[in-house]
C-alpha cells in the first residue's frame, strides 16, 4: 500500500466523518472520488483512495456502502443490489421495482455469494470487489 501523507489522512478522515454525519453510512467509492478530486496532483490512484476510505471508515465503526450494482428496468426505475459492511455483520440490499429487502450476513462470502445470484437474476452487471476484500462478487 502507497503511504500516505498524513495531512492527506486528515482530509479523508474528515470525508468520512462528514459522510457518516450526513448520510449514517459511507459510501466508499463516493468518498474517495470526492477526496481525490481535489488532490488529483498527489499522482494517486483511485483504489489507493478507496482502500485508505475503507479502512478509516472501519475504525470508526461506520457502514459502509462497498459495491453498487444498478440494471434499468422496462419502467426507468432502477433496480439495484447493494452489499455494505456493518460491523461484524454483511448486509444485501436488494431493490427491486421500488421495494427495499435487506438481508443480514455474519460471513462475508455467503453475503456475496447472495449478492451476486440476486444480481445475477435482475440483470445487474457483476461488481468489483473493493481492496481488502476476497475478489470479484462473480467468483
Amino acid at each position: 500500500m502507497i503511504r500516505f501523507p498524513e495531512w492527506l489522512l486528515e482530509e479523508v478522515r474528515r470525508e468520512v466523518q462528514r459522510a457518516f454525519a450526513r448520510d449514517r453510512i459511507v459510501d466508499v467509492s463516493a468518498v474517495a472520488e470526492r477526496v481525490r478530486s481535489h488532490y488529483e496532483d498527489c499522482n494517486l490512484a483511485l483504489e489507493d483512495f478507496e482502500s485508505q476510505v475503507l479502512r478509516i471508515a472501519t475504525e470508526f465503526g461506520a457502514p459502509m456502502l462497498l459495491d453498487c450494482l444498478e440494471a434499468t428496468v422496462a419502467d426507468g426505475k432502477a433496480d439495484r443490489v447493494e452489499l455494505l459492511a456493518d460491523g461484524p455483520a454483511w448486509i444485501v440490499r436488494l431493490t427491486e421495482n421500488g421495494v427495499v429487502n435487506e438481508r443480514q450476513f455474519e460471513v462475508e462470502s455467503h453475503a456475496r455469494a447472495f449478492a451476486s445470484g440476486q444480481s445475477f437474476r435482475i440483470g445487474a452487471a457483476m461488481p468489483i470487489a473493493i481492496d481488502g476484500h476476497a475478489g470479484p462478487l462473480a467468483e
